[in-house]
């Protein structure tokens, strides 16, 4: 298991060359990735009442595929910074094999759903990252990553919905890099705006209205 720990902002589509120029200028180069996620639930919504989320990843890059399976729970969002359990594994493909969740608990549950899991939405986006060299906000230490997502939320099949948005992710070190490199983008994109719902729920709203 690994605690997630991340910063999520929107970000208006136009604003996103002002933040290349910012990486630019600080000398970061970026990854681009086409990310393919499909999340599963059952017929009666069981994970979403959970607050609980399943999803299997798709990551295309230059140098080949990459296929994950995720697990994530609710954990807790204060001011767009997030903090929930995550679990990642290869994914299996003839079958959900959940032996990577140490949670033993959660693991037999999701073990019991899984003849009943279908895929109930998708979210597919280019990504754009960036590993923030932590001198630049005074610790050294640190190794953030932001992620700049633009794409869509699909569900059903008439129902998409557009976003754009960058995350910071805490790779290593103090989490007060999060805010410190929160405040650091504001100053250039002062447009930046805490997102404080994940994707997965944005996903679920777009199924349920």
């Amino acid at each position: 298991m690994a605690l997630e720990i991340e910063s999520k902002m929107a970000l208006p589509v136009r604003s996103a060359p002002r933040l290349r120029q910012l990486m630019s200028a600080l000398g970061v180069s970026s990854e681009r990735q086409w990310v393919v996620n499909l999340y599963l639930d059952t017929p009666d919504m069981a994970l979403r009442k959970e607050k609980a989320a399943i999803r299997q990843r798709q990551i295309n890059t230059a140098t080949g595929t990459m296929r994950l399976l995720t697990v994530k729970t609710e954990g807790v969002t204060i001011n767009g910074a997030s903090w929930r359990d995550e679990w990642e594994f290869p994914m299996q493909a003839d079958r959900l094999d959940f032996s990577g969740v140490d949670d033993i608990a959660l693991r037999e549950r999701l073990s019991r759903l899984s003849p009943e899991l279908r895929p109930v939405f998708s979210v597919d986006f280019v990504r754009q990252s960036w590993n923030l060299p932590g001198g630049e906000v005074a610790l050294d230490g640190s190794n953030v990553e932001l992620a700049l997502d633009f794409g869509y939320i699909r569900a059903e099949s008439r129902k998409r919905k557009s976003f754009c948005e960058i995350e910071l992710e805490l790779l290593q070190g103090d989490e007060a890099a999060l805010a410190l490199w929160g405040e650091r983008l504001r100053l250039v994109l002062p447009e930046l705006r805490p997102q404080a719902i994940s994707k997965a729920k944005r996903g679920y709203v777009l199924l349920m209205n």
